[in-house]
């Protein structure tokens, strides 16, 4: 395994509504420690904050990232938004909404 971050954060916020759903924030530094805390996100979903080390900026190039989610998201049951375009890839195989290829 590697590392490619000196810190990651997560902010995130729950689709439900309702007085007892907060916003949480995560943080941790590559050690096995983290805190997590109460945030005052407003909007629900989830926010994933990277720093990067320096060793490590060439993650940082877009034609990089838009590989490793390719590789490692494509599977997963819910869209993933990377900077600020929307644009959509069909997977080979895959079937829409209502069972579609």
């Amino acid at each position: 395994t590697f590392m490619v971050a000196d810190q990651v954060e997560i902010l995130t916020k729950t689709y439900k509504k309702g007085g007892e759903t907060k916003a949480v924030r995560w943080e941790c530094d590559g050690s096995p420690e983290y805190s997590m805390e109460e945030s005052d996100k407003k909007d629900r979903g989830t926010e994933i904050i990277i720093h990067v080390s320096d060793e490590s900026k060439e993650y940082l190039e877009e034609h990089k990232i838009l590989d490793l989610l390719k590789k490692y998201c494509k599977f997963l049951p819910v869209p993933i938004r990377f900077g600020n375009e929307k644009h959509w890839e069909k997977v080979e195989g895959e079937k829409d909404a209502e069972g579609k290829d």
